[in-house]
């Protein structure tokens, strides 16, 4: 009885423990996140972030419609798409800052 009270009371405390990170964790793109902009100043080599959602599918972005976020500019291939991702640009913007999640750390 005494060892199903000790595992018991482990599992409680790992649950809580879990539970916590969860809670704290800080989301890919809440605060100041850096952007991967290897190739160009252009977030996500210029697509559409909003397409991938509308779309399921990646489409190039145009140079007339642009806006800024956590210091990348994103372009779009429309201007309905622009404004969507100006009004929730963090619902939009790349996980982990467009890097790789595999290397992230």
């Amino acid at each position: 009885m005494r060892r199903f009270r000790i595992i018991a009371g482990l599992a409680v405390m790992a649950a809580v423990a879990g539970l916590v990170l969860v809670l704290t964790n800080r989301t890919a793109n809440d605060g100041d996140v850096t952007i991967n902009r290897i190739s160009s100043e252009v977030a996500i080599k210029g697509y559409d972030p909003v397409a991938y959602f509308l779309e399921d599918e990646p489409t190039p972005g145009d140079s007339s419609f642009q806006a800024q976020f956590n210091g990348a500019t994103y372009q779009f291939a429309s201007a309905e798409n622009q404004s969507l991702f100006e009004a929730e640009p963090a619902s939009y913007a790349p996980a982990y800052g467009g890097y790789c999640s595999y290397g992230v750390r």
